[in-house]
């Protein structure tokens, strides 16, 4: 949320008296804007990596990694930090597939393949950004309209590569 974005900005005045001839004379000064309550929650994060050789057949890695809505540096600012949850992982392997054919073929056949996965949920939604997409899906009536809210709002990032 950023109060950059507020066009209009409504206050409402009751003449609470209880005679239609009651009148008062009412003056009105708004001249400043002002939020209180920062929200100081923190976040965290985590990587991890394991590689695994696989005698002569080849080798494979598989890595992730996490990081909640909060996180950032000692350095930053509450405002600089994350406002997006990110969950990824990696697997990747090389392989020399030709330990399963005969020798005397004398063939070499070098298998990579890796496959990425990147999932990213915003805190608020992208459409309503004053609203947390949390309270939005909670709010959504429908099965499908909250799993329709929450495909709008991620970005999948996916990665498939073979190569031989």
């Amino acid at each position: 949320p950023n109060l950059g974005y507020v066009k209009t900005v409504m206050i409402g005045v009751r003449n609470s008296a209880t005679g239609a001839t009651a009148s008062r004379c009412v003056e009105i000064w708004a001249n400043e804007l002002r939020l209180t309550g920062l929200n100081e929650q923190g976040g965290y994060a985590a990587v991890g990596r394991m590689d695994f050789q696989l005698a002569d057949l080849g080798s494979l890695s598989i890595a992730g990694n996490y990081s909640s809505i909060g996180f950032g540096g000692l350095d930053q600012n509450l405002s600089e930090r994350s406002l997006d949850e990110t969950k990824g992982f990696d697997v990747a392997g090389n392989f020399e597939l030709s330990r399963f054919l005969p020798e005397q073929w004398a063939l070499r056949l070098p298998l990579y393949a890796a496959y990425s996965k990147t999932v990213i949920s915003p805190k608020f939604d992208p459409y309503d950004l004053d609203i947390p997409l949390s309270e939005k899906i909670a709010n959504a009536s429908t099965t499908s309209e909250k799993e329709e809210i929450k495909e709008l709002a991620q970005n999948v990032t996916e990665i498939k590569n073979p190569q031989f």
